[in-house]
């Protein structure tokens, strides 16, 4: 079962959030089974194709934009506040008027926890099984399962053996 803006988290004024999923043209979004969007949520599908893995949960105020491709794992819980985009939005070129690459997949995989206020840029890859630590700027392939990851820019933090809301 797919469920959209029922739950609210704590951090959320329900009176001033909506949930929105635009999928424009030439964009997908998959489910592979069921998924909680909660109030407050964007899902926005440019042109991409976002997959959200089994048991996917959402919270207020998160916002994926999807432009590229995104593939989100089984078991994948997002916070509130926070930003996931897998290109700039924008067109920018050297002063050759050679344009830069402005997207790039974004692979989060299974049992990863986003904790709240963290942005997830272009060409991020989290291992299974790490938690993502408040206010995280992640904008690299990170390569070692069971990790807390964390900071600006973030890093591996520790080894863990698991994790549970």
């Amino acid at each position: 079962m797919i469920r959209i803006g029922y739950h609210c988290a704590d951090a959320v004024d329900i009176y001033s959030v909506h949930t929105i999923i635009d999928i424009r043209r030439g964009g997908y979004l998959v489910f592979d089974q069921d998924a909680h969007i909660g109030r407050g949520a964007l899902i926005c599908v440019k042109g991409g194709c976002l997959t959200l893995g089994k048991k996917f949960a959402i919270s207020g105020t998160t916002s994926i934009v999807c432009t590229h491709n995104m593939v989100i794992g089984d078991e994948v819980q997002f916070s509130w506040n926070t930003l996931v985009m897998d290109s700039d939005a924008h067109v920018i070129w050297d002063k050759n008027n050679i344009e830069y690459s402005n997207c790039s997949s974004i692979v989060i995989g299974n049992k990863v926890w986003i904790a709240a206020n963290c942005t997830l840029l272009k060409g991020t890859i989290i291992p299974n099984n790490c938690v993502i630590a408040s206010n995280s700027l992640l904008n690299k392939k990170y390569l070692n399962p069971n990790r807390i990851i964390g900071g600006m820019p973030a890093r591996e933090l520790k080894e863990i053996g698991g994790w549970r809301l």
